[in-house]
């Protein structure tokens, strides 16, 4: 009867452990985007910066190193590594940017609906937008806001990070002389299961 009673206890004592871990693991994944947000508001993310030269050496190596980038490694927890991000961005300013003003800027309605369908694998692979409507938003801003020759810096804004689903948002700024574009910029927790790895939503 002693071995049975010990059993008993041995027993509870081991549901009652595994009851407060999960209770202490459901609590840390509601309260993960909220701790986050708290955190970032210790820092001012605009005064982690590096002088032009180490930037432009970044760029003559096909790279863009936003300013708040540090916030990357410090919340981020995906594998994705920091250079494939800050050649996306590179590519994005560079690249792709110039190309979708290039082939869309002079589109209607129904010529952007026509050529989002027809190149929709191109740009899921180049910017991550699956949707047609974030990409006529897409088209729109680079038509009313942007002004292509006049590149200045990229920023990342913590201030709002969250986790949502598979991927971690950031807020990205890619500043120009006369204006701003904003990115909701999605990276994939795991970047060999989940695809686009990266994707550019333009905020509202």
């Amino acid at each position: 009867m002693k071995i049975n009673k010990k059993r008993v206890i041995i027993l509870i004592l081991i549901i009652i452990n595994l009851t407060i871990l999960i209770i202490l693991m459901s609590l840390r994944g509601t309260n993960k985007s909220e701790n986050i947000t708290n955190e970032t508001e210790k820092f001012d993310y605009k005064d982690i910066d590096f002088d032009k030269e180490v930037k432009n050496e970044y760029i003559s190596e096909g790279k863009i190193l936003p300013d708040g980038f540090t916030f990357l490694t410090r919340f981020y927890e995906g594998n994705v590594s920091d250079e494939y991000v800050y050649k996306k961005i590179y590519s994005m300013v560079y690249e792709i940017i110039p190309e979708m003003y290039d082939e869309t800027h002079d589109l209607d309605q129904n010529e952007l609906s026509k050529y989002f369908n027809t190149n929709k694998n191109n740009i899921i692979d180049k910017i991550g937008i699956t949707e047609e409507s974030d990409f006529i938003e897409f088209v729109r801003k680079l038509k009313e806001d942007c002004n292509l020759n006049n590149y200045e810096s990229s920023i990342f804004n913590f201030e709002n990070y969250i986790v949502e689903g598979d991927y971690g948002k950031i807020k990205l700024d890619i500043v120009y002389k006369n204006t701003i574009l904003s990115y909701d910029m999605y990276i994939a927790s795991d970047k060999d299961s989940i695809n686009p790895i990266i994707k550019f939503i333009p905020q509202n």
